[in-house]
């Protein structure tokens, strides 16, 4: 076996020990969501069936508080300041690397000159008067 043969083995091996691997993981994960499904909500709800328990008032609780409308509108919530945190993480690094990016070209020709426009592509309020 030449070492192009052993080194093509050896990877196809690693390929199947990782998809293997990867199917674990599911299959765990998805058995771990059946069995917390299983025993935890439809089990209990069946042996509560007709019966005034806290189950039944905490379904009527949610269903009367219309859970589904505040959960909509919290997911929305959590969306836009995601969103927003983002933005402004973006725009924080955007201004560190034009900084760096200006600085690097001043060192490598430092006669250079510049279009006059700020960070953000916007015209100076000097030259804005003028116009």
């Amino acid at each position: 076996m030449t070492d192009k043969e052993f080194e093509w083995q050896a990877e196809k091996w690693k390929k199947n020990c990782e998809f293997r691997k990867q199917i674990l993981v599911c299959g765990t994960v998805i058995a771990c969501i059946f069995i917390v499904c299983y025993f935890g909500v439809y089990l209990p709800i069946e042996a509560s069936a007709g019966k005034q328990t806290s189950v039944l008032y905490a379904m009527k609780f949610i269903s009367d508080v219309k859970l589904h409308v505040w959960a909509a509108w919290g997911a929305g919530a959590v969306g836009a300041g995601y969103g927003i945190t983002e933005r402004r993480k973006r725009l924080s690094e955007r201004k560190e690397r034009d900084e760096r990016i200006k600085s690097l070209e001043i060192q490598i020709d430092g006669k250079r000159s510049s279009s006059g426009l700020s960070v953000n592509g916007e015209i100076p309020k000097k030259e804005k008067a003028s116009e």
